[in-house]
């Protein structure tokens, strides 16, 4: 038999609402983040007391959700990515300290010439230090995360100084719900709902991407 693992943004293939909406079952995941595998016959235990089978024989499916994680983006009034190091008056980001749950992290910039190209691949829902890289659009943008989705969260906040005497505070509150009955439907997201609820500097916020302006 095999089991199917899949990450979450393959959900995207089936549902169109975005983080923006609240109701989140899609992340701005860039493309290369994402990995569809399947098991061959191979590599699957063939012992049937170790099979995963739902009340119909057939196997249930093994959904990996894409993690939370917001993306900030911030830009002069001139529109200066302010994030860009190709830009002269750009924030340096050694300056840019990040506070989660008490503990400071500093900012990785994949984007300096002394830092890798590529940041390593994750795939536990982590949170870990914040980093700067390109969108797929190519624009620089900070990442904050990660938090897992099929988990419940109550006002996770996060204080950014930026280094030049401002501080911004983002939160988000995130649940859901789950139907067994639906777990092997991808109609129905495999039985999962998530609403998540997201803040700037205590001010609702229209979902996970922010855009600021210094």
């Amino acid at each position: 038999m095999k089991k199917f693992q899949y990450l979450a943004l393959l959900l995207a293939a089936f549902m169109t609402i975005s983080c923006e909406k609240h109701i989140v079952n899609n992340q701005d995941v860039d493309s290369d983040q994402i990995i569809v595998s399947n098991d061959d016959d191979n590599d699957v235990n063939k012992d049937d007391n170790n099979t995963n089978n739902d009340d119909n024989g057939q196997d249930d499916v093994i959904v990996d959700w894409a993690p939370l994680e917001l993306f900030v983006y911030l830009s002069d009034a001139d529109g200066n990515n302010l994030l860009d190091p190709e830009y002269e008056h750009a924030y340096d980001s050694a300056n840019i300290v990040l506070t989660y749950e008490g503990k400071e992290y500093e900012v990785i910039n994949y984007l300096t010439p002394n830092e890798p190209k590529v940041q390593p691949m994750a795939y536990l829902a982590v949170f870990d230090a914040p980093y700067i890289c390109h969108d797929t659009k190519g624009v620089a943008r900070l990442t904050i995360g990660e938090w897992g989705r099929n988990e419940k969260w109550d006002m996770a906040t996060v204080d950014v100084a930026w280094g030049d005497g401002t501080t911004d505070t983002f939160a988000f509150s995130h649940d859901f719900t789950y139907k067994p009955k639906y777990r092997n439907d991808a109609e129905h997201s495999w039985g999962y709902t998530f609403i998540s609820q997201y803040y700037l500097n205590g001010e609702s916020h229209d979902g996970c991407m922010y855009y600021l302006v210094k």
